[in-house]
């Protein structure tokens, strides 16, 4: 059949049957005490109370039925376009809205006890998710309790033309807010955002090789603009970590006396102390003479503030295209290319962990690429039945 043309906000009147689609919004199967199958329209009480539609029974005939509760949408939906500023001014008093909801998180304590890095996080994916057009309407201005699977569905997919990354943390954030609103604060009854499917993609085990590492790193400390964002990605690769820690490392978690860093991982609220070799221990110090009158270690040149996590990927990428470096490496496989080279250095994977900060082995597991050298070493090194 072919899509329904009245779907949210579509002012597009269906004409034939081949136009109708799947159930319209807001009908419902019902049955006559004869047994004799009959269609109802149930549309929202606010639509109901503002004297713009009613519940009514559309007859027995499903084409019939179908094409009258499409017509009914129109109205609703026209309606509801005029509404929506009164929607988003409204809040979360008498009729929330995902601008409310946001609004709710952001003075709530889930918020407000995250790490500030975090917390800038949060504010920019939400600002992603409430600024996304779905059929012309920012979803910041839906009710949220109607955010349904095929609207959260179609801001995703707008999300994934602008990358996966962006992608899984605008939907990781959506659904942080409505699991919220679900659990704690008893607003709705479904989360559109769990069952939606994700787009799926095979297992990252890209790793840079040295020499690949060093391209980069000249390139990046060959311009002063692009100096910085070779000291994150140098942090990150040197001491295993992620990109996301080493852009917001401030200096007040840099121990210059004990030649070390002190951080609490953003991901997992781990606290770290690394130390730090004597090439990083050169690198702080030009850090510091530097951008020593700044809050981060390895700042924007210009504003001063950490790297936002778009502006470091874009200047990562023009930084890999200018070292001639393909498109298959990542600045986040940085730390996969840690973890790997300490086992190939006899490391196992306790150890590492406590350089990566991970609790738990099976955390770590993603990390590792399958290395047939050290598949080697460990078969000679068993004694088997034919090895005997």
């Amino acid at each position: 059949m072919a899509i329904r043309k009245s779907v949210v906000f579509n002012t597009t009147t269906p004409t034939s049957k081949d136009e109708l689609s799947d159930m319209p919004r807001y009908v419902m199967e019902a049955t006559y005490a004869n047994g004799e199958m009959y269609w109802r329209y149930n549309p929202p009480k606010r639509a109901i109370d503002a004297g713009v539609t009613e519940r009514i029974g559309l007859g027995t005939d499903r084409v019939k039925a179908w094409k009258k509760a499409d017509d009914l949408n129109i109205a609703l939906d026209t309606w509801m376009i005029d509404d929506s500023d009164h929607l988003r001014k409204t809040g979360m008093s008498q009729a929330p809205t995902v601008d409310g909801l946001v609004a709710k998180f952001l003075e709530s304590r889930f918020y407000t006890q995250l790490g500030k890095s975090t917390q800038k996080d949060y504010k920019y994916f939400l600002s992603v998710l409430c600024d996304t057009e779905v059929k012309g309407v920012p979803l910041g201005s839906y009710k949220f309790k109607v955010i349904t699977k095929s609207i959260a569905s179609a801001a995703y997919d707008k999300w994934v033309a602008k990358g996966p990354f962006l992608a899984e943390h605008v939907r990781g954030s959506a659904r942080r807010i409505w699991n919220l609103a679900e659990n704690e604060w008893e607003l709705l009854y479904h989360n559109p955002w769990k069952s939606l499917e994700p787009t799926k993609k095979p297992a990252r085990k890209q790793k840079w090789t040295q020499d690949e590492i060093t391209k980069f790193m000249e390139m990046a400390f060959s311009k002063h603009q692009w100096r910085n964002v070779g000291v994150i990605v140098l942090l990150a690769y040197e001491l295993g970590q992620r990109l996301g820690d080493m852009r917001t490392l401030e200096w007040d978690e840099y121990i210059e006396h004990e030649k070390m860093i002190q951080f609490t991982s953003s991901k997992r609220g781990v606290d770290m102390e690394l130390p730090l070799n004597e090439g990083l221990i050169d690198i702080f110090a030009q850090q510091l003479n530097k951008f020593g009158d700044t809050k981060y270690v390895a700042p924007h040149p210009k504003s001063g503030e950490h790297y936002t996590l778009d502006l470091l990927s874009k200047t990562g990428q023009r930084i890999r295209e200018a070292a001639g470096l393909g498109k298959h490496l990542r600045m986040m496989d940085m730390r996969r290319t840690a973890v790997n080279e300490a086992l190939d250095a006899g490391m196992d994977r306790t150890q590492i962990m406590e350089m990566t900060g991970h609790q738990h082995v099976a955390s770590m597991n993603p990390y590792v690429v399958q290395n047939k050298e050290r598949a080697k070493e460990v078969i000679k090194a068993r004694k088997t039945l034919l090895t005997k």
